[in-house]
């Protein structure tokens, strides 16, 4: 409590963090930003000739359920997907920064992510790669690692549609939302600009804070 006030700066990621911060300490002044992960400035890479999305599984759907969602996913869209196995990256320390680049690669050069992991969706926006995401209905805040922090970024953005609630009807939900990333967009699609928008506003939060841009040229 004491921290919450004497900080400079609160700049959450999400509302349920910022509603947290007032519960546990009313005179704090948090301010609404969002997950720093965005702020990875990737190199421009374009879309592979040959179609296909990625996708990685571990926090909502159990194997045989994330196994029906991507063999629908490929004939729905005609694509093949490839694996990413974001959260089982086991490598040694002296080639993990490159086995990690060349997986954010693949990533870049996809038509779109499929995914369950949060900053599985996260990462792949900020390497121009749409994302659907996959999360169980919404419920209580217990930790850092559950489904409404999922919820939460896709309302901050404004997305709805890329989120599929796994339920009896998310056939349905991922026909809308294939629809709603925009794969074939010839102009900035709606996703691009409302994460690129929350990225900016972080940063000029940032620069407040440090009074200087947060970032490199």
């Amino acid at each position: 409590q004491r921290f919450l006030i004497d900080a400079d700066a609160l700049i959450p990621r999400d509302p349920g963090s910022v509603d947290e911060v007032s519960a546990i300490q009313p005179q704090a002044t948090p301010q609404l930003g969002f997950d720093c992960a965005s702020l990875i400035d990737p190199p421009v890479r374009t879309k592979s000739a040959v179609p296909f999305f990625v996708y990685a599984f571990q926090r909502t759907l159990n194997p045989r359920d994330a196994a029906r969602l991507v063999r629908e996913t490929e004939q729905r869209t005609g694509m093949k997907g490839i694996e990413i196995g974001w959260l089982r990256n086991r490598w040694a320390r002296s080639v993990f920064h490159i086995r990690l680049a060349a997986q954010l690669a693949i990533i870049a050069r996809a038509r779109f992510c499929l995914t369950d992991i949060y900053h599985l969706n996260i990462c792949a926006l900020a390497h121009g790669t749409p994302a659907i995401c996959i999360a169980a209905p919404d419920g209580p805040i217990t930790s850092t690692l559950n489904e409404s922090k999922k919820h939460l970024l896709y309302h901050m953005l404004g997305l709805p549609q890329h989120l599929i609630i796994w339920n009896s009807n998310w056939d349905q939900s991922l026909r809308e939302a294939l629809g709603a990333i925009q794969i074939n967009a010839t102009n900035t699609p709606l996703w691009s600009q409302r994460f690129l928008a929350q990225k900016q506003r972080l940063l000029n939060q940032l620069d407040q804070v440090f009074m200087t841009p947060a970032r490199s040229d």
